[in-house]
């Protein structure tokens, strides 16, 4: 256990070295993913405007002239539904049809949002386009459809427009930065990982204790490594020109 344990240690220093010694390896990767991923983002990204409104739905029952709070929680619990009517064709379709949109449904599909606020009756509704005029027309045919929709499906009290359709003038660019952070992350981490795998398949022998430790045999002698000097090899070098000369 405890030479396990060592050989754990000296594994773990063993990469951890690996990675300082080419670190730079680590740095340009995340650089050249990063910088890639930046503009790649910059040059296809596409300013968009965004169209916002809400809806309430009201599930009191004919002839009752308050709310309870089973019926708040029913309208909460239906959230979803409702999000699903909206975002049917029958719905975008004829929003499609009305406007005469250049767009398929699916396309409409994915420009349009819708979610719960705060957990209440209360839906909010967000169009996204290219162009803010058409971004609150869809908004706004969808506000006028949608209800009679809804209730015709769910035979629920009624469904009121809380907040009409607005939208800012200023379009919303999407940020570069932080899937260029993301994809250098990724570019480090591929690096690392085959610096790993090569350390990990490397089976050969770094030292005299490797020896020992693997295979239990003791090493009876080293064969010393031997560094000559240009002068060295420079002087070898004719001393065997002269002696195949003669």
């Amino acid at each position: 256990m405890i030479k396990e344990e060592r050989e754990f240690e000296i594994n773990i220093a063993e990469i951890l070295w690996a990675f300082w010694k080419r670190l730079w390896c680590i740095i340009l990767a995340a650089l050249i993913l990063g910088g890639a991923s930046y503009f790649y983002t910059k040059a296809t990204a596409k300013p968009t405007y965004n169209a916002g409104a809400m809806l309430i739905i009201n599930n009191k029952p004919d002839g009752r002239d308050y709310l309870s709070s089973d019926l708040i929680n029913t309208s909460k619990e239906l959230a979803n539904t409702y999000t699903i009517i909206i975002k049917s064709r029958t719905v975008l379709d004829e929003v499609i049809s009305d406007l005469n949109l250049d767009m398929s449904y699916d396309a409409l599909a994915k420009a349009v949002s819708v979610s719960t606020v705060e957990e209440t009756p209360v839906l909010k509704i967000n169009v996204n386009h290219s162009d803010r005029a058409t971004a609150i027309k869809i908004a706004d045919k969808i506000l006028a459809i949608s209800p009679d929709v809804i209730v015709g499906a769910m035979d629920v009290g009624s469904v009121n427009v809380v907040e009409t359709t607005s939208a800012p003038y200023d379009p919303y660019i999407p940020s570069a930065v932080k899937p260029a952070i993301t994809f250098a992350f990724i570019g480090a981490l591929l690096v690392c990982f085959v610096i790993v795998l090569i350390i990990i398949l490397d089976n050969t022998y770094k030292s005299e204790r490797d020896i020992i430790d693997d295979l239990g045999y003791p090493v009876l002698g080293v064969i010393p490594t031997l560094e000559l000097s240009k002068t060295t090899v420079e002087k070898k070098s004719e001393t065997t020109s002269v002696r195949g000369n003669l």
